[in-house]
């Protein structure tokens, strides 16, 4: 086979597997699930240095329109004015632990609670209706992944992962029509309070994923819920941006290496990173310049459909996609490499 023929062959592929992942996606984005459920639920709140976030958070929680059983806040030996903002807040509960790490101070906040759980990262902000609409899904699910994207998109890098939380979105509501949702993200999520008899938060770099992979090890089930949005503040600076892309890498291969993460979703995470690469180089080297413009423009008009079924309003960045993914690939790949390098010189000292 010559190399133009391969360039058309894995073209094809990736289109195809594209198409059978995209129309699933379409298919559950119309589906409405009419959940009428009310538990008394807790909203736990960890905080570490976070006083231009914090104050923020607590009054979208506090102007929800479901009635919480409490907000609770669980300050984690914070050193700059997160305290004293914290004083000045009515109509939450406030526990002040040394610095512990956020598991710590989720499970302190969780032991603390009174109804099912509801966690939010203190630069997190919900709608009114995000906590309603995420919690009515504990009548079928012991825990619920809300949707959660990005509100600091102004520079490359906030427009960058802007575009990727609502990919990851989209193949969120893919993974719950194969029963596959695989992490209840930490800045927003809710469980039934029975979960916690079972497992904890651990000391892991990506605390949630651990968490949601020990649940469904106890036989618990998780969920999604496209309408439960919460907008998150994400690294726009790349020193700080490229340091999260390694900590996540050296977390989920510290959960790959323990056994607690499918080694199946790695190998296709990176055959899939790797496989859109290569086609673009190929394309550029053997002048198969058709080929690039239409596995550019299919990208395109898929992530604009999904953008648009997601109710999100980044447009541009959604005709801008390839190069995006293309960036959020090497990163991917190249994280994964650095962070399974630097475990194994760990290891080997």
């Amino acid at each position: 086979m010559s190399v133009p023929d391969l360039i058309v062959v894995l073209f094809l592929l990736i289109v195809v597997y594209d198409c059978y992942y995209f129309i699933i996606f379409l298919y559950q984005s119309f589906k409405a699930p009419a959940i009428e459920y009310s538990p008394r639920s807790s909203v736990i709140i960890p905080v570490y240095n976070n006083e231009s976030t914090i104050g923020l958070c607590v009054q979208a929680v506090l102007d929800s329109d479901y009635l919480l059983e409490e907000v609770i806040v669980v300050n984690d030996g914070s050193t700059d004015r997160t305290h004293d903002i914290l004083q000045n807040l009515t109509g939450i509960t406030v526990y002040s632990i040394p610095h512990s790490g956020k598991a710590a101070a989720l499970n302190y906040g969780i032991a603390h609670s009174r109804g099912d759980v509801v966690t939010l990262d203190a630069d997190t902000t919900v709608r009114k209706d995000t906590i309603r609409m995420l919690v009515r899904n504990l009548q079928l699910y012991d825990a619920v992944a809300g949707n959660l994207q990005v509100f600091n998109a102004r520079t490359f890098l906030g427009r960058c992962q802007a575009i990727e939380h609502v990919r990851v979105a989209m193949f969120r509501k893919v993974a719950q029509y194969f029963d596959d949702v695989d992490i209840v993200p930490g800045p927003i999520g809710a469980f039934k309070r029975e979960v916690f008899s079972k497992v904890i938060y651990g000391s892991s770099m990506v605390e949630d994923m651990e968490l949601t992979r020990n649940l469904k090890r106890e036989g618990f089930t998780v969920g999604y819920e496209q309408e439960a949005k919460a907008y998150t503040q994400m690294p726009d600076k790349w020193i700080p941006f490229v340091r999260q892309r390694f900590r996540w890498a050296k977390g989920n291969l510290h959960l790959l290496l323990e056994g607690n993460a499918p080694v199946r979703k790695f190998l296709m995470g990176y055959g899939l990173s790797s496989a859109d690469i290569v086609l673009v180089i190929l394309c550029f080297l053997y002048g198969q310049y058709l080929v690039l413009a239409l596995f550019l423009g299919f990208e395109s008009v898929t992530m604009i459909i999904g953008t648009y079924r997601e109710k999100a309003t980044l447009f541009v960045e959604s005709l801008f996609f390839p190069v995006f993914m293309l960036f959020l690939d090497s990163i991917f790949l190249l994280s994964h490499f650095v962070g399974f390098f630097s475990i194994l010189c760990l290891h080997r000292s």
